[in-house]
């Protein structure tokens, strides 16, 4: 028996052996076979058409999958701050070192943003 599984490429391959990871094609969500938010969309009816399978974490990650943040935290959080920062970093904020006056004044070459006193500016949150 053969198992159709997701290549780091992101293309479709048989194995002999059955993939150790599930995902949702459309989502581009993978996590543990066990993971309870999936088993639960199954269960319903869903989720099957779009399911895919892998062969390890590392096969997922570099197809452009994300970690389940349900069955998966830990690797999540990693996976979500990562995200963050890269986003922060495109869009030229670099707000993750800067002291709250330097992160405010980052904040405002975006435009019309109110000024806020650097009681309310922390070095990851603007509230």
């Amino acid at each position: 028996m053969t198992y159709k599984l997701i290549a780091p490429d992101g293309t479709a391959y048989q194995s002999p052996t059955p993939g150790t990871l599930g995902g949702h094609r459309k989502l581009k969500i993978f996590g543990r076979l066990d993971c309870p938010s999936a088993l639960r969309f199954i269960a319903r009816g869903h989720y099957v058409k779009h399911r895919v399978f892998f062969a390890d974490r590392t096969s997922a990650i570099a197809a452009g999958y994300r970690p389940c943040a349900k069955c998966l935290p830990n690797e999540y959080k990693v996976w979500k701050a990562q995200q963050t920062e890269s986003s922060a970093q495109r869009w030229g904020l670099c707000c993750f070192n800067q002291s709250p006056q330097n992160l405010s004044k980052s904040l405002q070459k975006f435009g019309d943003l109110p000024k806020l006193p650097p009681a309310h500016v922390t070095a990851r949150y603007v509230v």
